[in-house]
C-alpha cells in the first residue's frame, strides 16, 4: 500500500487504539518519508505540535490568535431567559466560570479555551467532581496529550486517553442522556471535546481541523521570507559575490582569505570596512554579483502571506497593520472583529459550555435560560447598540418598556403606554386625545423601517 495512504486513509476499527494523525505525521517525518512542504496534493493534515510551533514562531498567526482570544476572554458570561429576554447575573454556574479552578481566573481559562480552538481546532475541557453533579472545577487539557479509540458504534469515539508528564486518564463513552458524554472509570471526571468542522470526520478521525490547515503554504512562505531577509542582513544585505586573486592560492591561504572576508566584510555591522589582505596570491579583487533591489526584497511576498493569514482568522487589517490603519477606519475595524470573528466563536464556545454544564444543574436542565453575553458590557457593541436604540426612541414608535428591554433593563409600571407629542394629530383634525387608524399605520411603517 502507498505510504501516504497508510497515514491518511480511513482505518477499519476493531477495538484497537487509533492514534491521531499528528503522531502519524511525526513518525513519517522521523523516517524521512513525509511529503515536501509544497506538495499540496498529499499534504492533508498537520500535527498539533506543528500548529503550536507555527503559533510560537509566526507573528501573523500569533497576532490573529491572541487578539481574538483576548477579546473573547474579556466577555463576561451571563444567563438570559429566552422568553422574557431578562438577564440573570447570579447563579452557581456563573460562579464556576468566574473561578474555574484554583490556578486559573475566568480570563485565563477563557483565553486558553479560545486559543487552543483557534490554533489546533480542538479544545478539551476536563470537569472534576462526580459526573452526576455540578463539577467542582473545570480545566483545559493540551490537545497534544490526547489520543483515542475508535468504535463502530454510531461511527463515534469509544474513549479518549489523555497523558501528561506524570498524569494519565481515560474517558469512556456514555450514551445516556441527550448528548454523548465521556466519563472516567471512577465517574469523578468528565471530558468535553469542542472541535471545528472536519470534512473527513469519523471514529478514526475524531479531531477538528485547525484554521492553519488551509494556510500552510502562506505560513511557510511567510517564515521563508523572514529567513531570507535575515540571511541578507547577516550577509551585508547582498548576495554572494566572487573573490579572486591573480595567482594561485594554497588550500590554507584560501581558507584564511575566506574566513577573513566573512569575519570583517559581511554583516550589517561591517558595512563600509576596508579589506586588507596579505599572502602569496598577488592582487585580490571582489566582484559583486548583479542584483536588483526587487530581487532581494521579499517584502511584497511577506505582506501578501501576512494578509492571507489574517484573512483566514477574519482579523481586520487596521487592527494589526499600521499601513492600513487610519483614525476613520479603526473603530469600524474593531467592530468588524467582533462581528466576523469574536461573536460567532463566542456563540459556539458558550453553547458547548452550556451543553456540558447545564444538565448538571437541576434548575437549568429544562429551563428557558441559556448562556450568553450582554452587548451592553462589550464597548464596541454597546456603542453601536446605543446609537440604534437612540434612533428608534426618537421615532416615537416604541414604548418605554420596549426601549428599556433593548438596554437589558426590567419593565416598569406604565411603561407599555405609547406616548406621542400632543401636537401630533391627523391632518385636518383637531383630535389629540387618541391615535386613529392612520396614526397607528404610520407607527407600524416607522417601526418596520428601522427594525
Amino acid at each position: 500500500m502507498n505510504f501516504f495512504k497508510k497515514i491518511f486513509s480511513k482505518q477499519e476499527v476493531k477495538g484497537q487504539t487509533i492514534v491521531n494523525d499528528h503522531f502519524a505525521m511525526l513518525n513519517a517525518i522521523a523516517n524521512g518519508l513525509a511529503c515536501s512542504p509544497g506538495d499540496v496534493s498529499v499534504r492533508k493534515t498537520i500535527s498539533f505540535i506543528q500548529e503550536n510551533l507555527w503559533y510560537l514562531t509566526t507573528s501573523a498567526v500569533a497576532d490573529s490568535v491572541d487578539i481574538i482570544s483576548e477579546k473573547f476572554s474579556e466577555i463576561i458570561p451571563v444567563l438570559r431567559d429566552s422568553k422574557t429576554g431578562e438577564f440573570v447575573r447570579e447563579h452557581p454556574v456563573l460562579d464556576l466560570l468566574a473561578r474555574p479552578n484554583k490556578d486559573l481566573t475566568r480570563q485565563n481559562f477563557m483565553f486558553r479555551y479560545a486559543a487552543y480552538y483557534l490554533i489546533n481546532g480542538n479544545t478539551f475541557i476536563n470537569g472534576m467532581g462526580l459526573v452526576t453533579q455540578p463539577p467542582n472545577e473545570i480545566d483545559i487539557l493540551r490537545p497534544t496529550g490526547m489520543t483515542f479509540h475508535g468504535t463502530s458504534l454510531l461511527d463515534k469515539v469509544s474513549d479518549y486517553n489523555y497523558s501528561a508528564e506524570s498524569f494519565s486518564i481515560r474517558y469512556r463513552i456514555n450514551t445516556e442522556g441527550q448528548y454523548l458524554r465521556y466519563f472516567s472509570k471512577s465517574n469523578t471526571a468528565e471530558l468535553w471535546h469542542v472541535k471545528k468542522f472536519n470534512p473527513d470526520e469519523s471514529s478514526t478521525r475524531a479531531f477538528g481541523t485547525s484554521p492553519m490547515n488551509a494556510i500552510q503554504l502562506e505560513i511557510e512562505q511567510f517564515l521563508a521570507a523572514n529567513k531570507h531577509n535575515l540571511g541578507l542582513l547577516n550577509n551585508g544585505a547582498r548576495m554572494s559575490g566572487i573573490l579572486s586573486t591573480e595567482g594561485n592560492l594554497s588550500k590554507d591561504q584560501r581558507e584564511f582569505l575566506k574566513k577573513q572576508f566573512n569575519a570583517f566584510q559581511t554583516g550589517s555591522e561591517n558595512a563600509g570596512r576596508i579589506l586588507f589582505t596579505e599572502g602569496g596570491g598577488g592582487k585580490v579583487s571582489y566582484n559583486e554579483l548583479s542584483q536588483k533591489n526587487k530581487d532581494m526584497d521579499f517584502k511584497s511576498l511577506r505582506t501578501q502571506n501576512k494578509l492571507g493569514i489574517h484573512g483566514r482568522y477574519k482579523v481586520p487589517l487596521p487592527l494589526v497593520s499600521p499601513d492600513h490603519m487610519t483614525m476613520d477606519n479603526y473603530s469600524e475595524a474593531r467592530l468588524a472583529l467582533y462581528d466576523e470573528a469574536v461573536i460567532p466563536m463566542t456563540n459556539i464556545l458558550y453553547s458547548e459550555l452550556q451543553n456540558m454544564l447545564f444538565p448538571k444543574y437541576t434548575d437549568l436542565k429544562n429551563s428557558n435560560l441559556f448562556l450568553t453575553y450582554d452587548e451592553q458590557t462589550i464597548l464596541p457593541l454597546k456603542e453601536r447598540s446605543d446609537t440604534s436604540i437612540e434612533r428608534k426612541q426618537k421615532t416615537g414608535a416604541f414604548t418605554i418598556n420596549e426601549i428599556r428591554n433593548m438596554f437589558g433593563a426590567e419593565n416598569i409600571a406604565g411603561g407599555e403606554v405609547l406616548y406621542q407629542p400632543v401636537n401630533l394629530v391627523p391632518l385636518g383634525s383637531g383630535q389629540t386625545s387618541h391615535l386613529d387608524d392612520d396614526q397607528k399605520q404610520l407607527i407600524k411603517i416607522l417601526r418596520k423601517s428601522i427594525e
